[in-house]
């Protein structure tokens, strides 16, 4: 079982089999973002249109969705020199690198009304995928896809933002950032051993 973050972040690049030749891999990273982000926006959707009521699996749909933005996370992490445990603890008052101290803490956090704080979550989600993609664009095109320490510095920036949206996910639907990752790295741990990692679908 995976406990901390750097665990994870060292177990999920085991599980990158994507080209790091001329920007792809940079490139499939945002990709890869910008499609889970969809996917969890899309769950949300479907949550407010049942107008408040969780329908079957949403809460283990929506685990599975952020653990697979999760992924992407990491990968760009590492690729870009940064401590997935650092990045996520951004919005705490200091570094939390152990999963059950992670939740404990972000748990602590209150919200009001839970269909307005959907709708904030989902447009500023949104936004802030937007700007990271865009970023990483213009890296690829301006630079051939080479960082450096003022655009590690603004991802770093950018991504504390995406995780203050995953805490407020996980805050209003009491979800478990522990249990987030260790679905995510035994799913993708699986698809890799049974040779399906490129596949598409759960069904794998």
């Amino acid at each position: 079982m995976i406990t901390t973050f750097s665990e994870y972040q060292n177990e999920s690049k085991k599980t990158a089999m994507y080209s790091r030749e001329n920007g792809i891999g940079i490139m499939y990273i945002a990709l890869g973002l910008a499609g889970e982000h969809g996917e969890i926006i899309e769950k949300i959707k479907q949550f407010i249109q049942s107008k408040g009521e969780v329908f079957d699996n949403f809460k283990l749909e929506l685990t599975k969705e952020i653990g697979d933005l999760m992924w992407y996370i990491s990968q760009l992490c590492t690729e870009t020199g940064l401590e997935l445990s650092k990045v996520a603890s951004q919005i705490l008052k200091n570094e939390v690198d152990i999963l059950d101290k992670y939740d404990e803490q972000i748990q602590n956090t209150q919200f009001n009304s839970i269909d307005i704080k959907l709708e904030y979550i989902c447009i500023d989600m949104t936004i802030t995928i937007s700007k990271l993609v865009e970023k990483i664009k213009k890296i690829i095109r301006n630079k051939n896809g080479n960082f450096d320490i003022e655009d590690i510095d603004i991802i770093n920036k950018i991504l504390a933002t995406v995780f203050s949206n995953i805490r407020e996910l996980i805050v209003l639907f009491s979800l478990s950032i522990k249990d987030i990752l260790n679905l995510n790295i035994q799913k993708i741990t699986s698809r890799l051993n049974r040779g399906v990692i490129k596949s598409e679908g759960d069904n794998r």
